[in-house]
Parts: C-alpha cells; structure tokens; sequence
C-alpha cells in the first residue's frame, strides 16, 4: 500500500496561475522541486538596475526599469533631488518584469528641469512568487489606507507599490503590515478632488512563501519629527550580510510627502527623503521600513 503520509504538495502561484507538485513517498515527480531539496541560504543573481532621464511633461513621465532574464523584480525605488515633483506611480511591471516610475513636475512656470532615477531590485525568482494588484478608491478632500494581501502559500511580502492616475491624487505612507502573515502592502492616498468627487488607483504587492526569502527580516529606523515646510532624510543599514528588498516610507499624513526613496551603498542601505507641506503647521513624525534578506550581491 502506497505510503500517502509522505505525500507533500507545493502550491505554485505563477502569473496568475496555480501548479501542483506532488512528492510521494519522498520520490518527486517530474517539475517538482528535488527530494530532500531546501531553499538557498543566500537570494542568487541579485542585482540593482536603474534608469533616469528629466520629467518632459507637466502630466508625468514614466520610466521603466527591467529585471534580467531571469530574474523578477523585489522592490524598487526612485530618486530626485528636485522638490517641484509629485509620485504619480512606483510600482513592479506586470509578471514582475521590473519596476515602474512615473513623476510629474508642478512647476507653473519655465523649464521643468526635474532630472529622475528609478530602480528595480532583482534576485532570482523564488518558488510561489506572485505579484498582485488591487484596484481602491478615495474619496474627495479626503485619506484612504488600502492595503493588498499576499494570497496564501505565499504570504510574505518583499514589496510593493501604487499607481495613481488622477492628477489630484498624491500618494503618502506606505508600510508592510499584518505580521504574523499573511502580510498585506499598505498604501495611503490623499484626495484633492472636490468633496462629491471619487478616484481610483491600484496597489501591488510582490509576494512568496517565507521560506524563499532566506534570512528576512522586517527593520524600522527611530522616528523622526519633520516641522513645517521642512525636509527630513534618512537612512536604514542592513545587518552585515544582507541586502535591501524595499524600503517604505511609514506616516499617517497627507502633509508628508515622500520625493524619494531607493537602495545606496550597492543594496546595503535604504534612504528616503520626506518633505512637510505645513498646511497645518504642525509636526509630523515619520519612519523609515526596510526589508533585508541574505542575498549574494
């Protein structure tokens, strides 16, 4: 009698898709991962990838960044030193493919002069990745935290990300939450739409089973206070060995502004740079989120 109490399926979630694999009796059938078979101890083929160019259009400019074959994106970021931007989008690429940037100019008047650098983080694609997407909405003069979950085998996250169309949308905090899993990837939008008025945007997520991240862990700066009209930088290090997945932005106020955020020192360190738009006048704290992995850089 064949011996099912050694049976072990693997659930697979592949751009959109589920595949079974089946070991019985520790004898894996074809496709299936080796018997006996643990993941890396350290992500392979990581890699940070990026693109930059000047934002030519007061509407946005999107700059894509693309993963190497074959490699999947984890997260990503962007840079600009110039304060006359607004996110519009920073998000993975359908299938995981690489990263995505979209950044408008609101300069009213003259060149708009905004030089921008996206960057996409690529290791090698782990067993049960998946990226996923939502659509949300908000409401005019109003705040919205809409989160993605990770679907279940694989809910853990290493990123993720949002897009917005409307122009009269900007993009605020965004964290990882809902430890234990399933994780979810949170992002909070702020309306400045007429109060009757309503918007969409979307939230991704990039997802795997825990144990395809070897090493992972979840870090938070301090929090710093930004005053009005000020900015605040700031930086997070990885434990020695280990590399940077994504880095977000963690706040709970329309009034911050985030005009980057992306990996240093070779994936070593995450660092971000909010600005206060003082609407209120009053202080506002902020911290910085990272998630690091062991990875062979």
């Amino acid at each position: 009698m064949r011996n099912f109490i050694a049976k072990i399926v693997y659930q697979l979630r592949a751009n959109g898709g589920t595949l079974a694999c089946v070991c019985v009796s520790l004898t894996c059938l074809t496709g299936c991962p080796p018997s006996g078979s643990s993941p890396a101890a350290s992500l392979q083929s990581y890699v940070i990838q990026s693109t930059g160019g000047e934002v030519v259009t007061p509407g946005g400019t999107t700059f894509n960044v693309n993963c190497p074959f074959p490699t999947r994106v984890a997260g990503g970021g962007w840079l600009s030193r110039d304060t006359d931007v607004v996110l519009r989008a920073s998000a993975p690429l359908p299938g995981g493919l690489g990263w995505s940037v979209t950044i408008a100019s609101t300069r009213v008047f003259g060149p708009l002069l905004a030089w921008v650098e996206a960057f996409a983080i690529c290791t090698e694609q782990r067993i049960g990745y998946n990226v996923v997407t939502i659509n949300a909405s908000v409401s005019g003069q109003s705040n919205v935290f809409a989160e993605m979950p990770c679907p279940r085998p694989a809910d853990f996250a290493s990123g993720g990300g949002v897009a917005v169309g409307n122009p009269d949308l900007r993009p605020f905090g965004q964290q990882i939450v809902g430890q234990p899993a399933p994780e979810r990837y949170g992002v909070g939008v702020r309306s400045l739409q007429p109060a009757a008025a309503s918007a969409t945007f979307t939230v991704s997520a990039v997802c795997a089973d825990f144990t395809q991240w070897p090493g992972r862990e979840i870090l938070l700066s301090p929090t710093f206070s930004v005053a009005a009209q000020a900015d605040q930088t700031m930086t997070l290090d990885c434990p020695v060995g280990k590399s940077v997945l994504h880095g977000a932005v963690m706040h709970a106020t329309g009034e911050l502004v985030t005009m980057e955020s992306f990996p240093v020192n070779n994936g070593a360190t995450w660092e971000a740079r909010v600005h206060h738009s003082g609407l209120s006048q009053t202080a506002a704290n902020v911290r910085l989120q990272v998630v690091c992995v062991q990875a062979t850089r």
